[in-house]
């Protein structure tokens, strides 16, 4: 079970008005809960977003990341993303990590805000999905999470040498993200195309990385290719005329890296 599962077991069984989604290398500030479940309640709100901190392994401050924008009247999740989310919807300041807020469980559940089981990505699609629906949310400057960097986490690890990896944030993420903009308002009709275009960046995004990955992870990337036929359809309107030819010619691709490599050679000895 990866990430998105496990946080959708916790959702499911919590028993708590709230839930907060703490990664197990990470904490939280002293004295953060009651300060975050006032305002909660008081406000009876969907979400509440707050800003983070980058900590040592032992603790220590290293930066405030102050990438909340502050938001203290209650407003619906679209109003408040769209006040600022223009342009590059992925170059913007809206932070999609999913451990800087907290959800009411009820909502989450009852408009089925899920996690995908993916290796990447899982938190832009969940927050996105959740911001969307979301009527009544708040946003604070306090530094109530605590990022802490582990080499040896999924992301640093197994995320950083798998094909799934690549798969997972170019196809199926930015598949997912156009799905979503679709069911936004038409009033809210600039962000729906910001948010489309940021999809169809993430489908295209692979392109630049494919040739630096090992003929293993290549594989595992086409492997996927070959077994979610119903993502790539869906992409396929969207994905440019290079990622076109590159999916359809995966063989080719594949071998290319080898290819260069005995044509180099072969050149030097002539």
């Amino acid at each position: 079970m990866r990430c998105g599962g496990s946080r959708n077991v916790g959702l499911l069984k919590a028993q708590g008005e709230y839930i907060w989604f703490v990664d197990q290398d990470d904490f939280i500030a002293p004295n953060s809960l009651g300060s975050i479940l006032k305002i909660c309640f008081q406000e009876r709100l969907d979400i509440l977003y707050f800003d983070y901190c980058n900590v040592s392994d032992d603790r220590t401050l290293k930066k405030k990341c102050n990438i909340v924008k502050k938001q203290t009247e209650v407003v619906s999740g679209l109003e408040y993303i769209s006040q600022y989310c223009s342009g590059d919807f992925w170059q913007s300041d809206y932070d999609t990590n999913v451990w800087h807020s907290v959800y009411r469980r009820d909502f989450m559940v009852k408009n089925k805000v899920f996690s995908p089981e993916v290796s990447y990505c899982e938190d832009m699609i969940v927050s996105l999905n959740a911001i969307i629906v979301a009527k009544r949310i708040m946003a604070i400057e306090s530094d109530y999470y605590c990022y802490r960097y582990n080499p040896a986490s999924v992301f640093h690890t197994e995320v950083g040498v798998k094909g799934r990896a690549m798969f997972d944030a170019s196809l199926y993420a930015g598949s997912e993200i156009i799905r979503l903009s679709k069911f936004m308002p038409s009033s809210y009709k600039n962000l729906c195309d910001t948010v489309k275009a940021g999809g169809i960046y993430r489908i295209n995004s692979f392109t630049k990385r494919l040739l630096k990955l090992t003929c293993k992870q290549r594989c595992i990337f086409f492997e996927l290719i070959s077994r979610n036929r119903d993502v790539v359809a869906f992409c396929n309107d969207y994905l440019s005329s290079v990622n076109k030819w590159i999916i359809t010619h995966s063989l080719i691709v594949q071998l290319m890296p080898h290819i260069i490599y005995l044509y180099v050679k072969l050149k030097k000895q002539s």
